[in-house]
């Protein structure tokens, strides 16, 4: 047990309520939010309710065999977001290929793009510039990627684009 000098902490046993200085030995080696008790007995009785939080998190299954070393664990991967319907797809949207960009793989042939398509390079850029401001606004301590991945999604389907 570590002795927290502190006086403000209370007796994580359910009921007790004291004043609380020592600390869970396990929650200190795994390095958890400190749990304290009042007493050995405090700690020894609320023990089976208690060891739940030592628990390892659970990991996607492809993961199930993995002995990982450190405290760094791989995150949930959120579903799939959804995309309007009206919203053009690239050719690669269904099965991950560019198929219009695989064709042009080993020709010498030169995409000349017209005014119309210019102008809507002009707008993708616009959107991909306002999309790395939003992103790197957004990125702060505590802030998941996963959010930073929705914000962005949301923003740039708002623009009638497909997020890649």
């Amino acid at each position: 047990f570590k002795i927290d000098r502190m006086e403000s902490n209370l007796c994580a046993t359910p009921g007790c309520g004291k004043s609380a200085t020592l600390q869970c030995p396990t929650c200190l080696k795994l390095k958890l939010d400190p749990t304290f008790f009042c007493s050995q007995d405090c700690f020894k009785s609320s023990w089976n309710i208690h060891k739940s939080v030592h628990a390892a998190p659970t990991v996607a299954p492809y993961f199930a065999n993995y002995e990982f070393r450190g405290p760094l664990r791989p995150g949930v991967v959120s579903p799939i977001r959804a995309v309007p319907a009206h919203i053009k797809r690239p050719d690669y949207a269904e099965t991950g290929e560019p198929l219009q960009e695989m064709a042009m793989r080993g020709t010498s042939t030169i995409d000349c793009k017209n005014a119309e398509q210019i102008e809507l390079m002009k707008q993708s850029c616009k959107i991909a510039r306002d999309v790395l401001d939003l992103a790197g606004k957004a990125a702060k301590p505590g802030v998941t990627t996963d959010e930073i991945d929705r914000i962005v999604h949301e923003y740039i389907v708002s623009k009638d684009a497909y997020p890649s």
